[in-house]
């Protein structure tokens, strides 16, 4: 049935007003059109249906509201549950059952449900409908409109569940709500206003006159200019006072408001109140306790700053005490070293000139004596520098295992010949760069430490060298002995100051109990350590852990030539076991005896070796050689020496068996040298160690002593003799001043300590007439007594090259003139 047979069949859809004729159709026909630009126009949708027919019928906008093509929802009896079945289920029922009630009593009914459009999206729609009766008095039409209240719906849901969030905050708040409208005494609160005052609700008035006068009088004014400066900004403020509570007492109360003009122009003033009680009356409390404690505080300020005064007072007092031990120190450092000078230096040269063997061996004892006297002094002015923090280092490129090889070379003459010294060093570099001297001082005490305490058996020192990176290595040097060793007790403090591994008054070994103290020290500031590792009876070992840098300018140790064989005659089997190990490494081969005999016996019986080698003290045994060298004529012969050997007995014979004679520890260069194939070139001798020469590259130099104290000027000019240099001296800085001027020498030795022109001044005026042309150019070695960092420094200012400390050695003086002469 199409629309206008609708409308003709149901009477509330008739748009004419008479019973027929063609006016009366032309009317209809306007009306109906009237009707169609009226639903054409509308923005809600209209439906239709025939209760008699059940024919229904959807406008044009409709299905636009739901997204429909104009040919569905076709006007048909079926479409009806069609579009029924896109209500929600749970709307359906409440929809159809309004629907039936407006079809049984002949009304109308209104409906808000949600409807599944042509995309499967549900939207909330809101309509009415009404029921028209057909000449018969029964229902014969229901029509209605349905219009898109999505968006409004969904904006009253989120409202509803913002004003269900509040109200559940605010009933969950400790802190109460309000808001007040300016000119009008109506005041809302939230109930928990109610229970903060100990009130009900119900006790609550709604006038904010009426809670004003629960206000502390006292409070009332400030409350009073906080709300008008409040309310004159249309800002936040905040405030605290007083309200009378239900028991009659009064409480603190916080009040946090705003003021706001709303769109009608009224100011609302919306805040909330909390108690702050508690917290007043603990503030309260707290500024109690403040003033006291600031009492107390003045008080120990007081008593603070007169003791800091007397710390400042007890401070200086320790830096003048301080001042005075280092000026005590460097006086008595002088005055024990110049007469010290003359001792050690007479001794050693009435020992280079000295044939008689009691005589000798009463000079070396001398010697030996003294130098431990000046060991003593050193240890005392190292200690007291490491104890200030005053220790230098200074960066100078050095060898490692000829270091540790003079190390033990030096402490070699301290212990009788029983005692046997092993040396070995695992590496491919031996070049570093680092405080040579601090290296060696912290070996000497631990080698001093090791002989002490060791009566018989051996002393051995192992090198490893490990790369850490790009020019970067770690050395652990090992130093054991197989001496009385150390309970637990002793172990955990010796490396405290003035320790000693037996400080009874019947202790058999002597000293400071300063060595081990510091070695550590200095290896600390050279950003290492050392480790002790002891048992009573079984011995001791340390281990020195240093970093270091590999000098650019070095190169590895050379590989090593073709491997030979090598007769090792060791009486003593851990000196077999270790020299055997190196030569393995070297990649030759090895037999190891025991005696001259059975070696000889070996000559007859076995393939010659390549090389014989032999501790010093089989050179006793002169007649064992001779028939040693007769039995293998070709064969190379070495004897590795102690350092402290003076026979010139033993130098005649090996010269006239053509046996080698090497100073012992044998570095890695000495063992290269050794092993290097006869025909080819050895290993430089600047590698070698090799027993002291002179130096003729510096005969006919000048070298001018400035000296006032007699006995050392006569010390220094034999001294200087002996290396083959020319010597003048002179006993003041004027007569130096004077020499320079008339002839200017090729290296100036400079006391520091002189009378009426120092030498500092001496110094300083030779430089300046070296600066005008008036005097040639050359080096100015300091000599002083004086063994701290600040005379090495003062010495500096003024201009001077080197520094020696007296007493003076003679290597100690070949090495620096070396330095300065060498290449002039």
């Amino acid at each position: 049935m199409n629309r206008s047979s609708i409308a003709n069949k149901t009477q509330p859809l008739s748009l004419a007003g008479g019973s027929g004729g063609h006016d009366s159709d032309h009317d209809d026909a306007q009306a109906r059109a009237r009707y169609e630009r009226a639903l054409a126009g509308s923005h809600d949708g209209f439906w239709e249906r025939d209760l008699r027919t059940g024919v229904s019928w959807y406008s044009p906008s409709f299905r636009a509201l739901f997204g429909f093509a104009p040919h569905e929802l076709p006007n048909d009896e079926h479409v009806r549950d069609s579009v029924n079945s896109r209500i929600h289920p749970d709307d359906v029922g409440s929809f159809l059952a309004a629907n039936q009630h407006a079809i049984d009593t002949l009304g109308s009914f209104s409906y808000e449900v949600r409807f599944r459009d042509r995309h499967d999206r549900w939207r909330w729609v809101r309509g009415s409908g009404k029921v028209w009766a057909g000449p018969d008095g029964r229902a014969a039409v229901i029509a209605g409109n349905t219009a898109d209240v999505h968006e409004e719906k969904i904006a009253q849901q989120a409202l509803a569940v913002l004003s269900r969030r509040f109200e559940r905050a605010v009933l969950a708040a400790d802190e109460a709500v309000f808001e007040r409208t300016v000119g009008s005494d109506e005041l809302y609160v939230s109930d928990r206003f109610a229970e903060l005052l100990g009130r009900l609700p119900s006790q609550m008035p709604r006038q904010r006159s009426r809670v004003l006068e629960w206000i502390h009088p006292e409070d009332r004014p400030r409350f009073d200019a906080d709300n008008e400066a409040g309310l004159a900004r249309l800002g936040r403020w905040t405030m605290n006072y007083r309200l009378l509570c239900s028991d009659g007492d009064y409480r603190w109360f916080r009040e946090h408001a705003v003021a706001e003009r709303d769109a009608a122009g009224q100011v609302r003033v919306t805040g909330v109140i909390a108690d702050i009680h508690e917290q007043v009356l603990a503030h309260e409390q707290l500024e109690h306790h403040q003033d006291r404690l600031e009492g107390l505080v003045q008080e120990r300020t007081a008593r603070l700053e007169a003791a800091l005064a007397l710390a400042e007072q007890q401070r200086a007092e320790a830096d003048r005490a301080n001042q005075a031990k280092s000026l005590f120190l460097a006086h008595m450092s002088h005055e024990i070293r110049t007469p010290l000078n003359g001792v050690l230096g007479l001794t050693e040269l009435a020992l280079s000139s000295c044939h008689d063997d009691v005589q000798r061996r009463y000079l070396q004892l001398a010697l030996q004596s003294g130098r431990s006297l000046l060991h003593v002094i050193n240890d005392v002015l190292d200690f007291s520098r490491i104890e200030a923090g005053k220790l230098a280092l200074r960066e100078q490129p050095f060898d490692l295992a000829d270091t540790v090889a003079e190390a033990m070379r030096g402490v070699t003459s301290l212990r009788a010949s029983d005692v046997r010294f092993m040396y070995d060093y695992i590496g491919e570099h031996t070049a570093m760069l680092g405080d040579e001297t601090r290296v060696r001082q912290v070996l000497t005490n631990l080698l001093g430490n090791a002989v002490k305490f060791t009566q018989a058996g051996h002393v051995t020192v192992s090198t490893l060298l490990r790369e850490e990176g790009p020019g970067l290595a770690r050395a652990e040097i090992e130093v054991s002995d197989t001496g009385i060793g150390m309970d637990t007790a002793t172990l955990g403090r010796v490396f405290d100051p003035f320790v000693q591994g037996d400080d009874s008054v019947s202790r058999r070994h002597g000293g400071t109990g300063l060595g081990l103290s510091i070695a550590q020290g200095l290896a600390q500031s050279m950003g290492g350590s050392i480790e002790a590792r002891s048992q009573p009876g079984a011995g001791s070992c340390f281990t020195l852990s240093l970093p270091l840098r590999l000098d650019p300018a070095g190169v590895p140790l050379p590989r090593p030539a073709p491997g030979g064989h090598a007769w090792l005659v060791y009486p003593v089997e851990a000196q077999a076991r270790w020299t055997q190990r190196r030569f393995v490494r070297l990649g030759w081969t090895t037999r190891t005896m025991t005696s001259l005999d059975e070696a000889l016996n070996s000559s007859c019986r076995e393939p010659l070796p390549d090389l014989v080698m032999l501790p010093g003290h089989l050179s006793r045994d002169t007649e064992g050689l001779a028939r040693l060298r007769a039995a293998l004529p070709e064969v190379q012969i070495v004897i590795a020496m102690r350092a402290d050997w003076h026979l010139k007995t033993l130098e005649q014979l090996a010269g006239s068996l053509a046996i080698d004679i090497a100073l012992a520890p044998l570095t890695p260069h000495d063992l290269l040298r050794i092993t290097a194939p006869r025909a080819a070139a050895p290993v430089p001798a600047a590698a070698a160690a090799a027993p002291e020469a002179g130096a003729p590259a510096w005969t006919g130099r000048t070298v001018l002593l400035v000296e006032d104290n007699p006995v050392n000027r006569l010390i220094g000019e034999e001294m200087l003799a002996s290396l083959g240099l020319t010597a003048e001296s002179v006993d003041s800085g004027a007569q130096a001043l004077a020499r320079c001027r008339a002839r200017a020498p090729d290296l100036m030795l400079l006391d520091v300590q002189m009378p009426e022109m120092d030498g500092y001044e001496t110094c300083r005026r030779l430089r300046a007439w070296q600066v005008r042309g008036e005097v040639r150019r050359f080096p100015i070695v300091a000599l002083t007594a004086h063994a701290m960092q600040a005379d090495r420094d003062a010495a500096r200012r003024a201009g001077m090259d080197g520094f020696l400390t007296k007493p003076i050695d003679l290597a100690t003086l070949r090495a620096e003139l070396e330095r300065w002469l060498q290449h002039r």
